[in-house]
């Protein structure tokens, strides 16, 4: 039965995103019967988003909705955290973010606002099935805050409830402590969501140009980053779509469990390409549209590892996914494995990705992937060695051993204790992934998960989190 879902945009980079996905589920949704699973009717009789928009500043918010005016009549929850001095912004600093705006923040018959306002819209919600959170890793807000928030709404929404909790980040490194706000978030999201869809600039750069070989994102950077969030949107809302629009193979958010081999792998990777094909078109056409949707250069395949475990949604008609099914249970297997799909996955007789179809009307076809990676394990590494990168050759000023770190130790000092444990979770999960063979790692007997409860208990037991 499909539910509800409701979306959390923080900080700058998750309202940019989080805005772009309305733009596009609105497409999707607006004037159908899955309208009333995404969006809800107001008091005033308005149709209003399943959303609540947060930040530390205004200026995002304010430039997003007046720039669309359709957008500004969407939102009715908007929370704007600033702390007792009403200064804007995270100064770029996940433990501003983290204690200023959350911990520290004053409550509202004793709930940060931002819980208070998910708790509200969840109550207005007929079977609540999904909570999606939109962050940017990078910066002080959402990373800081953004991992705050995840904190309290996996206490309100507990595992192994009925309510999945995603979260959409993207990894960037455009500002200098960048590396401490993604390995600190990006270690609170895998500890907290049910799963995390992670994408990296790299990767996006790499995506947009398959969609438009004419596209220089760095000849424009704010429009650059604009088209990656057209693209992270695209991919979400085909995930979300499936699961509230009748098709031949529905999406349940239950059946995501499955691409998490064991508890710590909760990272997966998106991509989507839309394409103008007729229902009828050939098995070697959609073929080769599949085997383009997992192409190495859309970050997927040789670039990073084999797919363990995935779906692939179809947005199309009959025909052309009784060519999708086909295919997922025959793999082609030539002798030059680049005309392949078998060489993209683990070897087995069939694909390791389950179909999901979204019916539409008329020709056409997109193809959304939502894969579990091999090669998650160079990126969870990547974020890792880029803190371990911030090293010094001299110890800094007060003794700290990482440049650029004293800001978040001066007011907050168990962040130091709280990152050496956020970079070993990593390194074991990196590991878990390189070595993932169908079976848990030898040896894992849940260890990250207790640490990260015990760490989690001592650190704000000491008042620090």
């Amino acid at each position: 039965m499909p539910g509800n879902v409701i979306a959390v945009h923080v900080g700058q980079g998750g309202n940019q995103i989080g805005f772009s996905y309305w733009r596009k589920i609105s497409k999707l949704v607006r004037g159908t019967p899955e309208e009333r699973h995404i969006f809800r009717e107001s008091k005033s009789g308005n149709m209003v988003a399943r959303a609540v928009i947060v930040d530390t500043e205004e200026g995002v918010i304010v430039n997003q909705l007046k720039a669309d005016g359709n957008l500004s009549r969407l939102f009715p929850n908007r929370v704007l955290v600033r702390d007792a001095d009403n200064v804007e912004g995270s100064a770029n600093n996940w433990a501003v973010g983290y204690h200023q705006h959350g911990v520290e923040h004053p409550r509202v018959a004793g709930c940060h606002p931002v819980i208070r306002a998910v708790k509200a819209e969840a109550a207005k919600c007929e079977r609540l099935a999904a909570i999606l959170v939109f962050t940017s890793l990078a910066g002080g807000t959402g990373s800081g805050l953004g991992s705050y928030i995840l904190e309290e709404l996996r206490e309100a929404f507990p595992k192994g409830g009925s309510v999945r909790l995603v979260t959409v980040n993207v990894i960037g490194a455009d500002v200098t402590t960048a590396p401490y706000n993604v390995a600190l978030s990006l270690d609170t999201a895998v500890a907290n969501a049910d799963l995390c869809i992670l994408w990296e600039n790299g990767v996006l750069a790499a995506q947009l140009g398959k969609v438009d070989a004419s596209a220089k994102p760095d000849a424009d950077k704010d429009r650059g980053f604009d088209r990656y969030n057209e693209i992270i949107a695209s991919s979400v809302a085909q995930v979300v779509l499936a699961t509230v629009r009748p098709g031949l193979a529905n999406l349940d958010w239950s059946d995501l469990d499955t691409l998490v081999p064991w508890r710590g792998q909760r990272v997966v990777t998106a991509g989507t390409l839309a394409v103008g094909l007729p229902d009828g078109a050939a098995m070697a056409t959609v073929r080769a549209k599949v085997r383009e949707v997992y192409a190495a250069d859309l970050g997927v395949a040789a670039r990073t590892g084999p797919v363990m475990e995935g779906f692939i949604i179809a947005q199309c008609g009959r025909g052309m996914f009784d060519h999708l099914q086909h295919i997922i249970r025959n793999p082609a297997k030539t002798r030059d494995a680049r005309d392949g799909l078998a060489h993209m996955f683990r070897p087995s007789a069939g694909l390791p990705v389950t179909p999901v179809h979204i019916s539409t009307p008329g020709d056409g076809l997109t193809l959304t992937h939502l894969s579990s990676l091999r090669g998650t394990a160079g990126l969870i590494s990547q974020v890792v060695n880029s803190v371990d990168g911030m090293s010094p050759k001299r110890r800094m000023p007060g003794g700290s051993t990482r440049a650029f770190f004293q800001p978040y130790t001066n007011a907050y000092p168990g962040v130091d204790e709280r990152l050496t444990a956020a970079l070993a979770r990593l390194r074991a999960i990196a590991s878990s992934y390189s070595q993932w063979d169908g079976e848990e790692p030898a040896g894992w007997d849940g260890a990250v998960d207790v640490a990260e409860m015990e760490f989690r208990e001592e650190y704000r037991g000491l008042g620090l989190g």
